[in-house]
């Protein structure tokens, strides 16, 4: 058995609290006050990730994107906060602080792009340099599509060869500057705008948008595993299998 305090703590030593931004939520979001022996690993916590971890008898659900961001002035029947408390089913997150730490996010998601010489670019993205570069723009799409296992991605081609890469998962659209200052000829990121693509491109930056669900989910399985992995026998970790990309792909 293990209590949400402990769980917190394990969390916050594999992602430090002191790496999330000021302007973020990390840690417990709802404090059921019970132990439980599984817990439930999502992107997001939804009614179906609530709905599962009911189901399976799990008391804590442990999410990337924080379940409670902004200030919550009612809670409703109908809605996953709501559901939480009903159910006391114990909510936590990590979320810029799983971004920036050690094998969080960006680590996964440059190893998943498979690139060399990882580094750090920026407080949470990293960089590396594309294996068996430089590729044109439309051969690294389809290598990223093939990696994050997804159909489609948005591109903005400034007329570079893909060589040097930054990825920062989620909505990164804004970090190209920072891109731009670590030498790198690419941002590959979840989310960006139309503008992003116009700055994008006079700045001389191909940038690649895979969507946002894609590039941070890989990383939840790995969570699953380092927290299984300090907590061996005394609770057992699942990943959701009803938490999907909020977007149909038509």
């Amino acid at each position: 058995m293990t209590t949400v305090q402990e769980l917190k703590d394990i969390l916050f030593e594999i992602a430090p609290a002191d790496l999330a931004e000021e302007w973020d939520n990390v840690g417990i979001m709802v404090d059921s006050g019970k132990e439980t022996d599984s817990i439930l690993f999502a992107l997001d916590c939804t009614d179906a990730v609530l709905d599962e971890a009911k189901q399976k008898g799990c008391g804590i659900v442990v999410t990337h994107h924080p379940f409670i961001f902004h200030g919550v002035k009612t809670i409703s029947a109908g809605t996953a906060l709501y559901s939480a408390v009903h159910e006391d089913i114990s909510v936590l997150s990590i979320h810029t602080n799983y971004d920036a730490a050690v094998n969080g996010v960006n680590d996964v998601l440059s190893e998943r792009l498979e690139l060399d010489d990882i580094t750090d670019a920026g407080p949470m993205g990293r960089k590396g340099y594309v294996k068996d570069g430089p590729v044109d723009l439309c051969s690294f799409c389809a290598f990223v599509k093939e990696r994050l296992n997804i159909l489609y991605v948005d591109a903005a081609d400034a007329g570079q060869k893909v060589h040097k890469v930054m990825v920062l998962g989620g909505s990164g659209g804004d970090f190209l500057t920072i891109a731009k200052e670590q030498g790198c000829d690419t941002l590959v990121t979840g989310e960006a705008s139309h503008h992003d693509a116009i700055d994008a491109r006079a700045m001389g930056i191909n940038l690649i948008a895979a969507g946002h669900y894609a590039t941070e989910n890989p990383s939840i399985p790995n969570l699953c595993k380092m927290v299984q992995e300090r907590l061996g026998e005394r609770a057992d970790c699942y990943i959701s299998l009803s938490n999907s990309d909020p977007f149909l792909h038509i």
